[in-house]
């Protein structure tokens, strides 16, 4: 599965308060930014268009299923598999949690793309600058504030400059399907004592139903081996093998040593009887001990592609520390 890692750099025209979660900003104006730089009908309603197999709009919010999901195993009761699949796309918002900004304050993020999305790379460049000319933010008496992309990196190099407006030709994905070949092999010779896991960003929709197991490793195993799957499966050339039930299994087999996790907001069960897994906000830091050797390749993983809900907006950022006997 190929993905891509860029990194914009921008500069604000105009002082902005903006909200403690950045992510939303991306979610309440992306849309209409892409919308506009890419639909050629200039239609209210994608349905019926008959550009809806070439365009990115729809390609990006309303995909359809992979064209094996009639094969895919039902849910428990009779119940038909969701067609919902993951975003080819992870907008990975500024990290501060300031809300006050000046004029020429760098407003840089990050952009992680996954399969053919790459091939659009441009297109989400001219969206996040119409997106700076439409304006983010608490809106004042002057407007929404405004900003204007520098450059963008991908693997070090500068791929667009906004001076000379260009996109540098190259292909500047990694395979992370054969990443994660390699360190599953790598994993079996290399045990692990302990891993700590920092929430980058809120977890969304995969704690626990109470304090005592929030977020518990085999909970966690679980999404992150949902995420593979689901994003393999979407978006790359044939599904892992790999032993889920064995995996989520021995994961039971890794205890919490320490937690600073903590809510954010109040959580609510999923509406599924068959599931133990609870929205809400998850934040905060958990180490893991017991044989994690054989999870890590897993978690490097989705170190890279987020997990749980609401990853297109920066949701489920984690970073993953490893300690060796």
């Amino acid at each position: 599965m190929l993905c891509g890692s860029y990194r914009f750099h921008g500069t604000l025209l105009d002082d902005a308060v903006l909200p403690e979660s950045k992510g939303s900003i991306f979610r309440n104006t992306f849309g209409p930014a892409l919308r506009h730089v890419v639909c050629a009908m200039k239609q209210k309603d994608c349905a019926g268009c008959i550009l809806d197999r070439r365009c990115l709009y729809p390609l990006l919010f309303s995909s359809p299923p992979p064209a094996n999901h009639h094969l895919l195993p039902p849910f428990p009761k009779g119940k038909i598999r969701s067609t919902t699949i993951p975003a080819p796309f992870v907008i990975e918002p500024p990290e501060t949690s300031a809300t006050s900004f000046q004029r020429k304050d760098p407003f840089d993020f990050g952009l992680v793309l996954f399969g053919r999305s790459n091939e659009h790379l441009l297109h989400f460049i001219q969206t996040f600058e119409e997106m700076g000319r439409l304006g983010i933010g608490r809106r004042t008496e002057k407007g929404r504030s405004r900003f204007v992309i520098a450059s963008v990196d991908a693997g070090g190099e500068t791929v667009w400059d906004g001076r000379e407006r260009s996109l540098r030709e190259g292909d500047y994905t990694e395979d992370l399907r054969a990443g994660f070949l390699a360190d599953t092999e790598k994993a079996l010779s290399s045990p692990i004592a302990a891993v700590t896991v920092h929430l980058v960003s809120p977890l969304v929709g995969i704690a626990g139903s109470s304090r005592e197991d929030l977020l518990t490793f085999p909970v966690l195993m679980q999404s992150v081996l949902d995420r593979i799957l689901a994003l393999n499966r979407t978006y790359g050339k044939g599904q892992l093998a790999i032993d889920v039930p064995g995996l989520v299994s021995r994961a039971a087999g890794v205890r919490i040593a320490q937690s600073s996790l903590r809510r954010r907001g109040e959580a609510r069960p999923v509406r599924r009887p068959d599931s133990s897994v609870h929205t809400g906000r998850v934040i905060g830091e958990v180490t893991y001990e017991g044989p994690l050797g054989e999870f890590l390749p897993c978690l490097r993983f989705c170190e890279r592609t987020h997990l749980g809900r609401e990853t297109a907006w920066g949701a489920g950022q984690i970073r993953v520390h490893s300690v060796q006997p």
